[in-house]
């Protein structure tokens, strides 16, 4: 709370690092609801490599994210692999995104400048690449994807 408090046009997210379940930053989540500056980063590559169902993570965590990573792993590491380089099943992702967490910002997390440059030619063309800061509310905006 003093770190959003102190930073009040900063957002301040809480990641799915080592959880192997949702529930406990449901909880963080559920306690901090009030603070506008607060939310959860949901790491689907972090989840994808936890027992938990992938959809339990975004059904539990959803009244709470704001933001997401995404990245390919094969659920044995986290690698920053490209999108479809893994085993993590992209429609299932697509599905989950639209019901549970559309409006969350996305952050894709690739370990290849290649990949990156190819990526971003690939997205922007359907709206889904945005290099600026521009939070509009139109839908490609809040459809934010940048790249580390």
């Amino acid at each position: 709370r003093e770190i959003c408090k102190k930073y009040p046009d900063m957002n301040v997210y809480m990641e799915n690092m080592f959880d192997t379940r949702p529930y406990d930053l449901a909880n963080l989540g559920e306690r901090m609801k009030d603070v506008k500056n607060f939310g959860i980063c949901f790491d689907y590559a972090h989840a994808y490599l936890s027992n938990t169902f992938l959809s339990e993570w975004a059904k539990i965590l959803s009244p709470y994210i704001k933001h997401v990573h995404i990245n390919d792993n094969d659920k044995a590491g986290d690698w920053h692999w490209a999108l479809g380089d893994g085993t993590i099943d992209w429609n299932v992702f697509a599905r989950l995104r639209e019901m549970y967490f559309a409006d969350a910002t996305v952050l894709i997390e690739m370990n290849s400048i290649e990949l990156i440059c190819l990526l971003s030619r690939l997205l922007k063309p359907r709206g889904w690449f945005n290099t600026g800061s521009d939070y509009s509310d139109e839908p490609s905006s809040r459809s934010f994807f940048c790249f580390s």
